[in-house]
């Protein structure tokens, strides 16, 4: 059952996060990697969800 935004997470994760999620009222944050950062987007736009993004790419590595 894991998806794009959670590969070979084991059901239990997943479990937790659907519970988190579905009991939201008003808001809810998630944090993540900006790495996954479409993946999430994608699923919250497949599903017709709301959402606000505040999301600044990883610095550039030094020299």
């Amino acid at each position: 059952m894991a998806g794009p935004a959670f590969p070979g997470a084991g059901g239990q994760l997943l479990r937790v996060c659907y519970v988190a999620i579905t009991r939201a009222r008003q808001l809810l944050a998630l944090t993540y990697p900006y790495s996954k950062h479409g993946n999430i987007t994608a699923l919250l736009d497949a599903h017709h969800i709301e959402y606000q993004t505040q999301t600044a790419p990883p610095p550039p590595a030094a020299p």
